[in-house]
């Protein structure tokens, strides 16, 4: 998320208890869940509105959920409603539960769930999971890859669930292997080779293939060494460095986190403060700054950019982090060979697992359902919720909602029986011509999941998202010191 608006969410106090679908009034209960047999709900009368931020191609697939949907709930209409980017749908979702008019369900981050539950608008699911016709059973619940259901249950001590996975996806490390293997870093490093496949040139990884923030350094430096980078006007150094981040929170928050320290934490239920202001925080700061002075590490933002893609692709950075899901927009086609490593971790890390620090971020947004006065529009909602996150055995590998969403949108699955089947390990393999970008994209940035983490969330981490993306731009572009970076982000979030 980029520039998003800096809005105050001082909304507790304005927010009212309202319904979906623009109806007023105070939602209904959870004990008046409708009962209807699996018959009777074939019938279901009722129009579920599904907000979410999706382009125009990952739209048609999921008008393609809808039409699998439709063929066991007939009756139900889902309009679905795109709200531009991330940002755009979090702003609208908080101004129309002000009005009484927001969505039947909608696609959520844990730090936007937070600011619609100080609404009181957010429905609590396990009246609707533990349902005795309508909800979860043992398998379909076990059947989550864990640490993405787990993401639904942060908001309090007792875990209650809010949201469901829909579209999860993680950072990985895009590499340009032609200039490693140019400069005899394919070999220095460990990382594989590049041969011919099918008569394209094709990065092989070698097992366990991956490179250390401290190799990213090195590397880092060599770049800046070598007489082509040396020999360019200043002028034009701004525009090539050795490696480049993306998303300047994600850098923040996870580099915290790898060096030993906190960025958030609960203190209650849907409470907690912000602790990023510590030392590990800002050696980790400090370390990406001195690269930045030294002209080997940068962010999209150096160019006013959301993404560094462009610059990737065009080969003036020959390393980048950005999302598993963004692969696509660093494809170079012919014009190098593009490598996918998994995301670094510092040597030390290595080995010790999340409580030791070897983190990479978990990505994605979840499914939410919003309390309606209707009480069929808010179970048709649940059960539209139920039907694109889980699997269905009477479905064929082609028909499941979770399948094709998966394997035509880029997202990871979010079931281990999805991941696990013949027919997406086959997609994973790739055929004849060999793996797509998107299936060797999820084989690595999957390969990662023991080591995902996800913050904890209250009121006001949205905004903490957006204070330390400032505070990193503030000190790499902004000639502010860390000192006066970290202090207005306090003071900013404190207000």
């Amino acid at each position: 998320m980029k520039k998003l608006l800096a809005f105050v969410l001082i909304f507790t106090a304005m927010f009212l208890t309202v319904a979906c679908g623009g109806n007023g009034g105070g939602g209904n209960s959870v004990n008046d869940i409708p009962e209807y047999t699996e018959e009777q709900l074939k019938d279901l009368t009722a129009t579920v509105t599904f907000w979410h931020a999706m382009g125009q191609a990952k739209t048609e697939i999921i008008q393609t959920m809808i039409k699998g949907f439709n063929k066991k709930y007939p009756n139900i209409t889902v309009e679905i409603q795109n709200q531009g980017g991330y940002g755009d749908l979090r702003d609208k979702i908080t101004k129309s539960i002000r009005t009484g008019d927001q969505p039947t369900v909608a696609q959520v981050y844990p730090d936007h769930v937070t600011l619609y539950m100080s609404g009181n608008a957010v429905r609590e699911l396990d009246s609707y999971k533990d349902h005795k016709t309508y909800g979860l059973s043992a398998a379909q619940l076990n059947d989550y890859i864990a640490s993405y259901y787990a993401e639904g249950k942060i908001y309090d001590d007792k875990g209650t669930l809010y949201s469901i996975p829909f579209n999860k996806s993680t950072e990985v490390l895009y590499f340009n292997a032609s200039w490693f293997e140019e400069h005899g870093l394919l070999e220095q490093y460990g990382l594989g080779t590049i041969e011919k496949i099918n008569d394209v040139k094709t990065f092989v990884p070698a097992e366990n293939a991956h490179l250390t923030w401290e190799d990213i350094e090195a590397i880092g430096q060599y770049y800046v060494s070598l007489d082509e980078y040396k020999n360019r006007p200043a002028s034009e150094k701004i525009d090539y460095y050795a490696f480049s981040y993306d998303s300047e929170d994600n850098l923040f928050i996870t580099l915290t986190q790898q060096w030993g320290g906190k960025y958030t934490q609960l203190t209650g239920e849907n409470s907690g403060e912000f602790v990023f202001d510590n030392q590990q925080s800002r050696n980790a700061m400090q370390w990406y700054l001195n690269g930045h002075r030294a002209g080997y590490f940068v962010t999209a933002s150096a160019w006013n950019a959301d993404y560094t893609s462009d610059k990737f692709v065009s080969g003036n950075v020959v390393m980048t982090i950005g999302s598993s899901a963004g692969c696509s927009y660093n494809n170079p086609g012919d014009k190098f060979v593009l490598g996918v490593l998994p995301y670094p971790q510092r040597e030390a890390n290595i080995g010790k697992g999340v409580d030791g620090g070897e983190l990479v971020i978990q990505q994605g947004t979840n499914v939410a359902l919003f309390k309606c006065e209707d009480p069929n529009e808010e179970l048709a909602g649940w059960l539209f919720i139920k039907y694109i996150t889980t699997w269905d055995p009477e479905l064929s590998f082609d028909e499941q909602p979770t399948a094709i969403w998966a394997v035509k949108s880029g997202y990871f699955p979010i079931l281990n029986s999805l991941m696990n089947s013949v027919e997406y390990q086959e997609f994973l393999a790739g055929g004849d011509d060999g793996q797509t970008l998107e299936a060797i994209v999820a084989e690595v940035g999957y390969a990662q999941a023991e080591n995902y983490f996800v913050s904890p969330s209250f009121p006001g981490t949205s905004k903490c998202r957006d204070e330390v993306e400032l505070l990193v731009e503030a000190i790499l572009y902004g000639g502010k010191t860390l000192d006066q970076a970290y202090a207005q982000a306090l003071a900013s979030l404190n207000k």
